[in-house]
């Protein structure tokens, strides 16, 4: 820092400092103050899947999917597919969804996006079922689904199956945690194994690989 911004902070607090006691006066006490109570923690219920995959009241709620896939080539990508769900103050759902794609091998990153609004109702046989302008996501007992064709010849079709021996990570060991916004479920499916396809660019890859899920 110059000495010209020194001095002008420096005036600043004094000039702060000389305000403060011309309106206050010499002989004002003023109360220590003391912190806030806290405010109660809620109770959170369990989560229980594969319902609780679907959609809530939440004033926002994400699905986040990533990982690293192999093709039957050789070729390697990383993926990220995201839908956030957010509720106004008349509680009607907006999203946005992010697609993006990288090449490994070739250094390239692709990288799209879409939205929509009004409510969506899942499928009675499914706890999520959203289509955002095309690209769709869908969750039920045998997994996990999206499909997104996206701009210049690139797109995921994807499958996400959990192990029936698995259980999702607990964010906080309950999946109830406080955040700077307020407090949150938050759980994982940390390794699920997917397969499907990848086209880069209109070339289609057949893909295997492991993904992370967000929710």
């Amino acid at each position: 820092m110059g000495d010209g911004n020194r001095r002008s902070l420096l005036a600043a607090a004094a000039a702060l400092t000389l305000l403060a006691f011309s309106c206050t006066g010499s002989s004002e006490l003023r109360p220590i103050p003391s912190p806030q109570p806290p405010e109660p923690t809620p109770a959170p219920r369990p989560i229980e899947l594969p319902a609780d995959e679907g959609a809530h009241e939440n004033t926002l709620e994400w699905w986040y999917y990533s990982g690293r896939l192999t093709a039957t080539t050789g070729d390697e990508f990383g993926f990220l597919f995201v839908i956030f769900q957010r509720r106004d103050h008349d509680g009607q759902p907006s999203y946005l969804a992010q697609l993006a794609i990288t090449d490994v091998g070739a250094k390239e990153h692709v990288q799209f996006a879409r939205i929509a609004t009004g409510e969506q109702q899942a499928p009675p046989d499914m706890a999520l079922g959203l289509d955002i302008a095309g690209w769709s996501l869908e969750i039920d007992e045998r997994g996990h689904r999206i499909s997104a064709v996206a701009d210049a010849g690139n797109s995921l079709s994807l499958n996400f199956a959990p192990d029936p021996s698995d259980v999702p990570a607990l964010h906080n060991e309950t999946g109830w945690l406080n955040t700077a916004v307020g407090w949150t479920y938050y759980y994982s499916w940390p390794d699920l194994a997917v397969s499907g396809s990848v086209t880069v660019d209109g070339r289609v890859y057949d893909v295997e690989g492991t993904g992370w899920f967000d929710h």
